[in-house]
């Protein structure tokens, strides 16, 4: 799983590839969506459900992509404790 930093910096094209690649129970008309609605890694990691509902993804795929994010998260602040105790 790569870091928020790095997803961060993706545009729409590169998150695209990034998410087929690890969210594979994930279908076409999500990742059609993200292009029409022109998100980037920036915008994504921004992302909640009621924004994914808005944009007329169903519930599974939200609530897929907003566990996702949720877990970056958690990645990120156990970094950020890991560097802070050194």
């Amino acid at each position: 799983m790569s870091s928020k930093s790095e997803i961060e910096k993706l545009n729409e094209d590169k998150l695209v590839e990034f998410l087929r690649g690890t969210n594979p129970d994930l279908k076409d008309d999500v990742f059609d969506t993200f292009k029409y609605e022109q998100i980037n890694g920036r915008a994504f990691l921004k992302l909640t459900k009621d924004d994914l509902k808005d944009m007329g993804l169903k519930s599974g795929p939200a609530i897929i992509i907003v566990e996702y994010i949720k877990e970056l998260d958690r990645m990120y602040l156990q970094e950020q404790r890991v560097v802070t105790t050194l």
